[in-house]
């Protein structure tokens, strides 16, 4: 039962984690609009069990509305300010994880 316990914590810890990263990104004020719109989604969809997301360009592209090209301007953008991973392997989906900004 404890490790169940541990499992769901750690899930809210998570979500919570997600909830925050969101607010920090909405509230950057050097943040592009498109850049907020592609990483709220891809935030939604990671889970707590592996902290990331996979889903490919075309997919994110379509599904929020915008070209490949604005979909991997805000993927490096968020890189660039340090509120992104992404674990890029050949022949692999990249994987992209949240990061808080350091204060």
């Amino acid at each position: 039962m404890a490790e169940r316990d541990d499992d769901t914590d750690s899930a809210a810890a998570f979500y919570d984690l997600r909830r925050n990263w969101i607010d920090k990104l909405c509230e950057h004020k050097d943040v592009k609009h498109a850049t907020f719109r592609v990483g709220y989604w891809m935030a939604r969809r990671m889970n707590a069990t592996d902290k990331a997301m996979w889903w490919p360009i075309d997919r994110i592209a379509k599904e929020v509305h915008v070209d490949r090209k604005t979909v991997f301007a805000a993927i490096a953008e968020m890189e660039r300010r340090r509120l992104m991973t992404v674990t890029r392997t050949l022949g692999k989906p990249s994987r992209y994880s949240i990061r808080l900004p350091h204060s």
